[in-house]
């Protein structure tokens, strides 16, 4: 009987963890820090891609990986905003 009450308390202690992790992950303000992360990122991209590439340069090339990453990040933080 006793080993049904660990148990019990173990499986209750593990789902305990699991949703602090998701009220926490899923907070207004880790939400914002995540938005804030990535676009950075994207701020990133775009110095690099200005220093390669040039100013006028956004016509003529064609789509990087830096490009991919960028619409990716974009997407991601469409995402992000729509869950606050």
């Amino acid at each position: 009987m006793d080993t049904i009450g660990t148990i019990a308390a173990v499986f209750g202690a593990i789902v305990a963890t699991i949703s602090l992790i998701y009220s926490i992950r899923n907070s207004k303000g880790n939400i914002l820090k995540r938005i804030d992360r990535k676009e950075e990122q994207i701020r990133k991209i775009d110095h690099e891609l200005v220093l390669k590439y040039g100013l006028n340069g956004r016509g003529i090339r064609c789509i990087t990986p830096l490009d991919e990453k960028k619409e990716r990040l974009q997407n991601e933080i469409t995402e992000l905003k729509r869950k606050l």
